[in-house]
């Protein structure tokens, strides 16, 4: 029997490339990051993975002595670990086989050849392995024939499991499969789970009606049974509902309801968004036209506004993470999945992310953050780039191998899309290699996206209310003063033309509720201003 496709990989290395490039080739697999010998440690002890792939050059614990620790415990010395190193001499070779290595593997290296190496080392590790091997044989015998799609769950609490787990980490009862979702029909708390929407990295997703008000519905997410148990993703998921909560926003997916079930499954009430992802839509109908192009941009950049207000970067902004749904003014944006949100504000101790691991999606990842891990607003404004490039074209700016991609990214800008929409030159200036070089703010990119439709007359879909368009201004960096994207396009292309547009506050920056009390009250003060004029005038 051929491992299973969802067999847990861990890599180990010090570079964030070399993790983000090993995660998209090994999209078959579960996989997991350390950024050091001593986290590759930490993470062994914690929950050991079906292989490791071990850099020996790292500061701190090298990749040598992280095998020998691994191979000299009887917990461990039977996980595959498979060397990957640029160091090529016999000697060391010599050391990493003495150390126990499984494989030794020269960088770079070969992705069919990396990818038959690990099927080889999972297959050995299967028959090695005689609790697994046995397991297997009656999983076969009781199931021969069982049909795709089926789900791994526990049969008490109903806790779905993404990688093959024996017995529920939070009841203790076993964990078999089954052939639709045992949490569909249940009741979660207060909220009836309907039926299952989908899946991804760290849950499912599930529709659901209130036990009271059974009309209204609702989107509930609820992690994986392992990663409920795991403090890591259950801190993550905590932050995901913190942030979406912090931000009230009409392009924000409404967050209304964070707890624990009493058998320990984590859940995350969020409204019902009824629709479509950009990435489906982009899929069946790209390129868009420009009204529709702009309109959805101008909603994504308007979240990010006030996230970034917020000190919250979301890195991971992504058509698959953006949903779009039909109203009577047009479609609406809803920016979803803060699960990777990086606060600013925090000091490191208080931050998820361990430093030197770059979190995201490869191909929509900013040069900053695949070069050094850094991510920021403008690592953001990237992704929404890449976004609006695939919205005009129906295709992603770089194309090829992805570490044809990232090392395009590095050092290149792509080739403004072929429009005479303006909204190319935009979508160019967002995907600069240089932070500095891009728009400042998302403030300024609505500013501009704003000035394009002004001038080719087609008004933009907008979903700020009046007091959130009064306050927009102030929501920018105070540091932005005089020059603004505007002015930095007309200057890159003479052949638009575009008023200039001041996006500064001076002072502290308030969040959107206090500017909305701000608004409200000027616009008291004007009421009363206008009725004590109309009094005297009589």
């Amino acid at each position: 029997m051929i491992a299973s496709p969802r067999s847990t990989i861990l890599v180990v290395d010090d570079e964030p490339f070399n993790r983000d490039l090993l995660v998209q080739q090994l999209d078959m697999y579960e996989t997991r990051l350390a950024a050091s010998g001593e986290e590759g440690l930490r993470q062994v002890a914690e929950a050991p993975p079906d292989l490791i792939l071990l850099d020996v050059m790292m500061p701190g614990i090298d990749g040598f002595e992280v095998c020998r620790r691994l191979k000299g415990a009887d917990a461990t010395r039977l996980i595959p670990i498979v060397i990957m190193t640029a160091l090529d001499a016999v000697e060391d070779r010599i050391r990493g086989i003495e150390a126990g290595a499984d494989d030794f593997l020269t960088k770079p290296v070969d992705e069919r050849q990396l990818l038959a190496r690990i099927r080889t080392a999972l297959r050995a590790k299967h028959y090695v392995d005689r609790k697994v091997v046995a397991a297997a044989e009656v999983e076969s015998r009781a199931r021969p024939a069982r049909a795709l799609g089926t789900v791994r769950a526990c049969g008490k609490c109903a806790a779905v499991y993404a990688t093959d787990t024996a017995v529920c980490k939070l009841c203790g009862s076993p964990v078999t499969f089954f052939d639709k979702d045992p949490l569909v029909g249940r009741r979660l708390d207060r909220y009836e789970i309907r039926d299952r929407w989908g899946s991804g990295g760290m849950g499912c997703v599930y529709v659901a009606t209130h036990a009271t008000l059974k009309e209204q519905r609702y989107a509930i997410k609820v992690l994986y049974g392992d990663r409920s148990g795991d403090p890591g993703y259950a801190e993550r998921f905590a932050r995901e509902a913190d942030a979406c909560a912090k931000l009230d926003h009409p392009n924000i997916v409404t967050v209304l309801d964070f707890d624990t079930t009493l058998e320990g499954l984590k859940y995350m009430v969020m409204e019902f968004v009824r629709g479509r992802t950009l990435r489906e839509i982009i899929e069946a109908e790209a390129p868009l036209s420009f009204r529709r192009a702009a309109s959805i941009a101008r909603q994504i950049a308007s979240a990010l506004a006030c996230a970034h207000a917020r000190d919250i970067v979301h890195r991971d902004v992504k058509p698959a993470n953006v949903m779009v749904e039909e109203s009577e003014l047009g479609e609406r944006v809803k920016l979803l999945d803060f699960g990777i949100v990086f606060s600013l504000s925090l000091d490191d101790s208080a931050r998820l992310t361990s430093t030197g691991v770059t979190v995201g999606t490869p191909l929509y990842m900013a040069p900053e953050q695949i070069k050094d891990g850094v991510v920021g607003p403008a690592s953001d404004l990237y992704a929404l780039g890449v976004t609006m490039y695939e919205m005009i074209c129906g295709r992603p700016p770089f194309d090829g191998s992805a570490l044809r991609v990232a090392a395009n990214k590095l050092r290149l800008t792509p080739d403004p899309p072929s429009t005479t929409t303006g909204l190319d030159r935009l979508t160019w200036s967002l995907l600069s290699p240089r932070p500095e070089d891009r728009p400042q703010s998302a403030v300024e990119v609505i500013a501009a996206l704003d000035a394009l439709a002004r001038d080719r007359s087609e008004p933009l879909v907008e979903s700020l209310s009046m007091f959130d368009e009064l306050a927009a201004p102030l929501m920018a960096p105070p540091a932005i003063a005089v020059e603004t994207v505007t002015e930095r396009l007309a200057s890159r292309n003479p052949e638009i033309a575009i008023e200039p547009t001041l996006l500064s506050v001076r002072g502290p920056l308030p969040g959107p509720r206090s500017v909305r009390g701000i608004v409200t009250a000027l616009l008291a003060a004007l009421l009363v201003v206008s009725g004590l004029a109309a009094v005297w005038t009589r």
